[in-house]
């Protein structure tokens, strides 16, 4: 190779690193011009709720689930407090403490581990406990009686994923003693949204963030109620960790690309599935919340020109827009770069518009609907227009049906 060939070959890797830096940046910025007015909402509405709940002194009847006992009620929720970094903020953190109504003996078997060393776990999450008593149960099993001491904090944080494109909730000791993280796209912070998030930390029924298993998971754990079926509830499928379902479920949120749990050594492997599988897996198979999430997708068809997709094969969010890197990529000048995402809920689908020209939703039976930052469900079959009214060669529409 000549030393001009040497040179043109440098020259074009860092003209290439330059340009996938000024790419990153490209996305850093669309992201965080979507992500922060979501977190501007988020905090908005938590501020006020906060604000009234302080004004009220008002606690929230509550419950928790701890490994080793199950769902534990008559837990009082108040002690509110409200932070955030940046402005508009990056973080928003609640902060809360539960406290008993009054003290009660919850009574553990732990396996073939002592209390104190089962406490000490628990305590590394902020639950202060002491042995009541303390038992032989048969074999390596053992009995203990504990009750809780003092309050338990809690919070919920969220906060950019800008590797993901997303943003992250963080709960700790909020439904469960231990932390649990969830990832989001920013566009479904919704007014609506915010109402469900709401009655979220109120703990009264709400739709917030109800997790959509992966495919591959949803198999597994199909696989596991089958097992159960013919072999009879508690008996372990070939395939399934010593962690169990519980465990499964507690790493949906996990972030994509994330290295999963380190394997444990064989003692607390023995104790953490009798901790967590006391407590959770021997009610999955039959929860109708695992059922309800194990069905299949619905379906529904877009089809752009001569290119087709169904979302009953696409995992996670379906983003339409100018951008190639969508899912549906759509080059008409109207269309912002990631103009609206199409997701499943509840067993439909919703398009959220999140650009700056909207979205037309047309249906067949003579219904229309401009979205402007808002979602609609698209039932039955019809048409999107994207930033403009549908026109004659309609190279901004997209069709979409079972």
């Amino acid at each position: 190779m000549s030393l001009l060939d040497d040179l043109k070959k440098k020259a074009a890797a860092k003209e290439a690193a330059l340009a996938a830096s000024q790419t990153a940046a490209t996305r850093l910025g669309e992201f965080r011009a979507v992500a922060l007015p979501a977190m501007f909402r988020i905090h908005q509405n938590l501020s006020e709720l906060v604000h009234q709940l302080q004004v009220l002194e008002e606690e929230a009847p509550a419950q928790l689930n701890i490994p080793g006992v199950g769902l534990v009620d008559g837990f009082l929720q108040g002690r509110y407090e409200l932070a955030a970094e940046g402005m508009p903020p990056e973080t928003v953190t609640l902060r809360c403490e539960l406290r008993q109504r009054r003290e009660q003996a919850l009574e553990v078997t732990t396996g073939g581990i002592d209390g104190t060393a089962w406490l000490d776990r628990l305590r590394r999450h902020g639950m202060l406990a002491r042995i009541v008593r303390e038992s032989d149960a048969g074999g390596p099993a053992r009995k203990t009686c504990i009750a809780i001491q003092g309050s338990i904090p809690a919070l919920l944080r969220f906060s950019l994923d800008p590797d993901n494109g997303a943003l992250q909730l963080v709960s700790r000791n909020f439904e469960e003693i231990g932390e649990r993280r969830q990832v989001f796209s920013p566009a479904v912070v919704t007014e609506p949204w915010c109402e469900e998030l709401l009655k979220y930390v109120l703990r009264r029924e709400n739709t917030f963030l109800r997790d959509e298993i992966p495919q591959d998971m949803r198999e597994r754990l199909r696989r596991r109620i089958e097992w159960e079926r013919t072999h009879g509830r508690g008996a372990e499928p070939r395939e399934t960790s010593a962690f169990g379902i519980g465990a499964m479920l507690r790493i949906v949120g996990r972030k994509p690309g994330a290295p999963p749990p380190l394997e444990p050594d064989a003692e607390s492997r023995a104790a953490t599935k009798q901790m967590v599988e006391e407590s959770t897996d021997n009610r999955v198979a039959s929860s109708a919340t695992i059922r309800k999430l194990l069905k299949p997708r619905p379906s529904l068809v877009l089809r752009h020109g001569a290119r087709r997709f169904d979302l009953a094969h696409h995992d996670g969010s379906f983003v339409i827009g100018r951008s190639p890197d969508c899912d549906l990529p759509v080059t008409e000048k109207h269309v912002s770069k990631v103009h609206a995402r199409i997701e499943a809920v509840e067993g439909s689908y919703v398009i959220t518009d999140s650009s700056r020209n909207g979205t037309y939703v047309y249906f067949d039976d003579g219904r229309w609907q401009r979205l402007r930052g808002e979602r609609a469900t698209l039932s039955g079959s019809g048409r999107l227009s994207l930033g403009t009214r549908p026109t004659a060669d309609e190279d901004n529409v997209i069709h979409f049906g079972a």
